[in-house]
């Protein structure tokens, strides 16, 4: 049977962000054993480059939710 009463579902966002960054520097440690410094330093600066435009979009994307009008929600 169902509880009434639900709970919030936990925040894993700090285990995400540190797990990215575990699986991110042991990624540029291998490419670095592997193909050199040259190519590790201009893989991190591709995934620089394109973790930026992401936030670019996501700050546009919140700019325009906020400035659109806000539909009227029934009680």
């Amino acid at each position: 049977m169902r509880d009434p009463i639900t709970q919030s579902a936990p925040d894993y966002k700090n285990a995400c962000l540190v797990l990215f960054a575990v699986n991110l520097t042991w990624i540029l440690i291998a490419i670095w054993a592997v193909w050199g410094l040259v190519i590790a330093g201009l893989v991190a600066a591709g995934i620089n480059h394109v973790m930026s435009r992401v936030h670019e979009r996501a700050v546009a994307r919140a700019r325009i939710d906020r400035s659109a009008p806000r539909a009227k929600v029934r009680s």
